[in-house]
């Protein structure tokens, strides 16, 4: 369990010693900063001088490793290096960055004001937007869904709620246009408190219905397409738990393993053996992140798209639009890199006859960010940019569509379309299963 820096000492002295910086072009913080401390080449320099005592611990340093995504991609591009066998790894800088971010909120410093409330939310409310659990189940109303089982269908606090972040983020057009950036709210007010959103009122829920309506349909048609495929599952509705993943994110450790074991507990108590989930933040957390906390940790976790792709094949059920669709799919980095689902996708797209599968040219493990991650709470005006060219490179390849499975990435989907393609749908593979089968 990697709870102090002293567990990235083969990173660091790899990284440190290579000094290649094949991971540093590609990152999606580096590429909209252009500084060298923001690259995961940069950050793996400061920890190490952070370690040795000559960059001292404060708000500005934790500030600076804020910016990293948790994406993966400088892991993934990571080259073999030449130095001794047992030093040959992928190093992991992310995984540092938020050991580095749990040590220095330990001794006092802050993630800043809208990741606190995220993460007090999540204690209150067991969600980041603090909002009623029964209001978070309503998605489920009607579909007659069983309440318990061996396998259950994890829909997440996101899926149901992401028309809030989306809300938030949209805020911000208005904002600019009076000189007042959502990056500057942010560190004035934090944006969660900007729009009382840790107080959801009722106009709120009202306004926010719409973007909602888009994730629940999502939600919605994952359980009719894995009900029409007999597979036997349930949902555990208002007694859901959040998984937990913004407190890791933030570097809240000690909450993370605290509401892990209760996680697990409750799980366990209630005979779960097996977790499908259709947001991949959650499943990359169960899949990656519980086991460091939890020794012997044992429910499967696989993702919508697995259990899909293997029960077509099974049944040889035949997937077909009735309308010709070009679409370019967009590789989650949870679903990608944390969950290692990128043949499945490929397999059951390719196979629904009507469908033309468009690939960008950043894909599979190497997919590019979106934005989404937690730092569009902290910096969503980069995040916001970081959105505009991942909706442009997956639109140069012809495609009229984009489609993904992640709510987070289909929130800053909508984001970064808003400027130049606001007429394109985004869609989840959800949605598209369903409309194929």
């Amino acid at each position: 369990m990697a709870l102090n820096l002293d567990y990235f000492d083969k990173d660091l002295l790899i990284c440190n010693t290579c000094r290649c910086g094949f991971c540093r072009d590609e990152c999606p913080w580096y590429m909209a900063r252009k500084v060298e401390s923001a690259s995961p080449k940069g950050v793996m320099e400061v920890i190490q001088a952070y370690r040795e005592g000559v960059v001292k611990p404060s708000q500005q340093l934790l500030d600076r490793i804020s910016w990293c995504f948790g994406c993966r991609y400088c892991k993934e591009r990571c080259p073999p290096s030449n130095l001794p066998e047992k030093f040959n790894a992928r190093v992991d800088p992310g995984g540092a960055v938020k050991v580095l971010r749990y040590e220095l909120r330990k001794k006092g410093y802050t993630m800043g004001k809208s990741a606190e409330t995220v993460n007090n939310n999540v204690k209150k409310t067991g969600n980041p937007f603090g909002v009623a659990k029964k209001e978070r189940a309503k998605w489920a109303e009607g579909l007659d869904l069983k309440k318990k089982g061996k396998r259950i269908f994890f829909a997440s606090c996101m899926n149901p709620l992401m028309g809030y972040g989306e809300t938030i983020l949209k805020i911000s057009d208005s904002l600019e246009k009076f000189g007042m950036t959502m990056e500057r709210l942010s560190k004035l007010t934090g944006i969660l408190e900007a729009v009382k959103l840790d107080r959801v009122s009722a106009k709120l829920l009202k306004g926010t219905s719409k973007n909602n309506e888009k994730y629940i349909n999502s939600l919605r048609n994952s359980a009719k397409v894995l009900k029409k495929l007999g597979i036997e599952f349930g949902y555990l509705g208002e007694d859901e738990p959040c998984c937990g993943s913004s407190f890791y994110t933030y570097g809240d450790f000690d909450s993370f393993e605290s509401n892990a074991r209760e996680v697990y507990k409750n799980l366990k108590e209630r005979g779960v053996e097996e977790i499908i989930t259709l947001n991949p933040i959650c499943g990359g957390v169960f899949k990656n992140y519980y086991p460091e906390f939890i020794p012997g940790f044992d429910i499967k976790v696989k993702h919508f798209v697995e259990v899909v792709a293997e029960e077509v094949d099974r049944q040889g059920i035949e997937l077909k639009l009735d309308n010709e669709m070009d679409i370019a799919w967009h590789d989650p980095c949870y679903l990608a890199r944390y969950m290692g689902v990128t043949k499945e996708v490929r397999t059951l797209l390719r196979s629904i006859k009507g469908l033309n599968l468009r690939e960008p040219e950043a894909t599979g493990n190497l997919t590019r960010c979106d934005g989404g991650g937690g730092p569009e709470i902290i910096c969503p005006d980069i995040a916001k940019g970081v959105a505009e060219y991942r909706v442009k490179e997956l639109m140069d390849t012809g495609a009229s569509v984009i489609a993904t499975s992640c709510p987070a990435c289909v929130m800053m989907l909508e984001i970064g379309k808003a400027k130049n393609y606001p007429d394109v749908s985004i869609f989840d593979i959800s949605d598209i299963i369903s409309m194929a089968l």
